[in-house]
């Protein structure tokens, strides 16, 4: 037992999980072109919040988990849920639709940028340092958009549009839970939202598409076990492990670990979907994690 909780407190098991969850998502991009290649974006949607859900009631149920959050509070809570997971995964899987995976995960670790300029907008103004980097991370931002463009106009600039929606829905989740619950317990917050975005989706999804079209992806075993993943994996284990590791990582070492998942949805997409990653992806990718380096630096 003492060894346990000697590993759980060390510092490479924080690490390792850190790496792990950086890894789950980086993933996410590709299993969520696989959901797509199968049936409707919403109907997508439905499902990964579907099986969240689940998962997080299992896991609250098996632990006797009970909710903090009363009637009350609730309309204090549920607003957050418009940005996450309303607005994320629905610009995100629109995104994906006309965007490459490479493309969506480099865009992703912008995450860090938009946080702190909605923070500077709400509360705290950022210094010198953060502003430089801010300017950075944008300057790769162009340039990858540029190179994306290049190729093909259309897809790439509404991809782009609808990725970088899907990244300031969940910087501005990010800030509104620090601001706006921060007294409610995180696992209340984050059952809430996902039990919200669930009901949502699956009303639009069988509003829009019917009952048939609804279950029929679901007889597909490759995409049943995709959405599981997205679902269980991404939605579910990864809040927990952010929640764990929080407070027991610096900005710049979540920084750099949470990079990790730009490198995966790159690898993944050149190698499973043949994607191209050009110089010009380089060249953007390097200044965008330039940039959230130097956001993240001075909060330390």
């Amino acid at each position: 037992m003492k060894f346990i909780v000697k590993v759980k407190n060390s510092k490479l098991y924080v690490y390792f999980l850190a790496s792990l969850s950086a890894i789950i998502v980086g993933m996410s991009f590709l299993f969520s072109k696989v959901g797509l290649s199968s049936t409707l974006a919403e109907i997508v949607i439905a499902h990964r919040l579907s099986f969240a859900f689940i998962g997080i009631f299992v896991y609250r149920f098996l632990v006797g988990k009970k909710n903090s959050i009363r009637n009350k509070d609730f309309l204090k809570v549920a607003p957050v849920a418009i940005f996450y997971p309303l607005f994320f995964f629905y610009f995100q899987i629109q995104g994906l639709k006309y965007a490459t995976s490479s493309l969506a995960g480099i865009l992703h670790a912008t995450v860090p940028v938009f946080v702190l300029i909605f923070s500077s907008i709400i509360r705290e103004k950022a210094n010198t340092f953060q502003k430089f980097g801010i300017a950075l991370s944008f300057f790769g931002v162009i340039i990858v958009q540029i190179s994306d463009i290049m190729s093909s106009f259309e897809f790439s600039l509404i991809g782009g549009l609808f990725i970088l929606g899907s990244v300031m829905s969940l910087s501005m989740y990010t800030v509104l839970t620090r601001k706006i619950v921060s007294g409610y317990d995180w696992e209340d917050v984050t059952y809430v939202v996902i039990a919200i975005g669930a009901i949502f989706f699956n009303i639009l999804a069988l509003l829009m598409h019917g009952g048939a079209s609804y279950i029929s992806p679901l007889m597909k075993v490759e995409y049943t076990l995709s959405l599981l993943y997205l679902g269980v994996l991404c939605c579910f284990v990864t809040a927990y492990i952010s929640m764990f590791i929080v407070t027991r990582l610096t900005a710049v070492e979540a920084g750099v670990l949470g990079s990790l998942a730009t490198i995966v949805a790159v690898v993944t997409g050149v190698l499973k979907l043949k994607e191209s990653f050009t110089v010009y992806h380089f060249i953007g990718t390097v200044l965008i994690f330039s940039g959230v380096y130097l956001v993240n630096l001075k909060r330390v």
